[in-house]
């Protein structure tokens, strides 16, 4: 029998050991990725050559345009970005672009605020083909979203002309009801100040002169002057364009991306390994003599803390990732993040394995083992 159970505390080692082996694994699978990341733009050249993704991000923009925090969602401003996926993205991605706008929207919550509220944008009418399939809403719910950082990933791999284009885009969506407000911090004018000065890194005076031609109603002739020449990139004024200019088989390259996070097998195993840990303790708990368990306390503590934090703030789940939540690019504010998370994760393993190792050194020295490590 004490062979036995010395043979099973063996095995528990190899399986502490192997947990500890998977963990070193995936955080230098994350590390690389991290490095990729943050080192050039190469990385984020080859997500914007993803379609759905540059599309999504793009779309991200025209919400952000919408201002970011607003009383009540504009129907008009809603539809011409509906337009946009419907007339430029390709038909094999737009249900999925429709269903990722309802998210950035929030629509969903705002049904889940007004009970028996038919949803703003209606994806299956979309699917039957009928036209009338965002409806016409009021509502007091708040969006935060803040597309400086992605707007500064855009302009790295924008040409310039691109990036004007995509100004003009964002304008057209801010205005699309028929006003541009130039007061306060969530006006229209401050709205596009941030998206296209400080994130698309567009001369000011660029934009001063577009809301210039749009006050004084000659918004076409901007159009025309900036565009008039370029038919073979950009359509007419009265259409939208596609500044997507990728000519790669895009297919080749979203597998090499797709991974943008730490894989959620690795909060898994971490989560077992915490569990496995405090029922460890337990049962050395029950075996000792003594009565007096509050030296068990810190233990306890350690381990729902690292159950909490795991569970609770894993990045899948995270709601800041937007370039998972949200299928976009991945902005250096994310990439920071990611790199101050790994590090979090590798100082939990680290303690989560020592604790496991020293566990079964201690049931080991409980039954009389008295090998040489411990």
């Amino acid at each position: 029998m004490e062979n036995i159970s010395f043979w099973l505390y063996m095995l528990m080692y190899v399986v502490v050991l192997g947990i500890a082996w998977f963990l070193v694994g995936k955080f230098n699978q994350e590390y690389k990725l991290y490095c990729k990341f943050s080192k050039g733009d190469e990385m984020l050249k080859l997500m914007a050559k993803d379609p759905l993704r540059f599309h999504n991000s793009i779309v991200y923009l025209m919400v952000c345009a919408m201002h970011s925090n607003y009383s009540s969602l504009q129907y008009d401003k809603l539809k011409l970005i509906v337009r946009y996926i419907c007339e430029v993205c390709p038909v094999v991605y737009q249900k999925e672009m429709l269903v990722n706008l309802k998210k950035l929207i929030g629509d969903e919550e705002i049904r889940n605020r007004f009970s028996g509220d038919k949803p703003i944008i209606d994806i299956d009418s979309f699917l039957k083909g009928k036209p009338d399939f965002i409806k016409k809403f009021v509502t007091s719910y708040v969006i935060s979203l803040n597309g400086v950082g992605l707007a500064e990933e855009m302009s790295k791999i924008l040409s310039e002309d691109d990036k004007i284009y995509l100004m003009y885009l964002l304008f057209r969506i801010a205005t699309a009801n028929g006003r541009f407000t130039t007061t306060g911090s969530e006006s229209s004018m401050d709205v596009m100040k941030k998206l296209c000065v400080d994130g698309l890194k567009i001369a000011k005076k660029e934009l001063d002169l577009l809301i210039l031609q749009y006050t004084n109603k000659n918004l076409q002739g901007w159009y025309d002057e900036h565009f008039g020449r370029k038919r073979d990139l950009y359509p007419s004024f009265d259409q939208i364009g596609n500044i997507f200019r990728s000519e790669d088989k895009p297919f080749a390259f979203v597998d090499q991306v797709k991974e943008t996070v730490m894989t959620k097998s690795v909060c898994d195993v971490l989560s077992h390994s915490i569990v496995l840990s405090f029922i460890m303790y337990i049962v050395i708990a029950c075996r000792m003599s003594s009565d007096n368990y509050l030296w068990m306390l810190p233990f306890v503590f350690i381990h729902l803390g690292g159950l909490f934090v795991i569970e609770g703030f894993n990045p899948l789940s995270y709601s800041g990732l937007e370039s998972i939540r949200y299928y976009i690019l991945r902005t250096k504010k994310e990439n920071d993040y990611l790199l101050r998370f790994l590090i979090f994760n590798a100082v939990f393993s680290f303690v989560f394995i020592f604790i496991l190792l020293w566990g079964v050194s201690y049931l080991l020295y409980l039954d009389g083992y008295k090998l040489w490590w411990i």
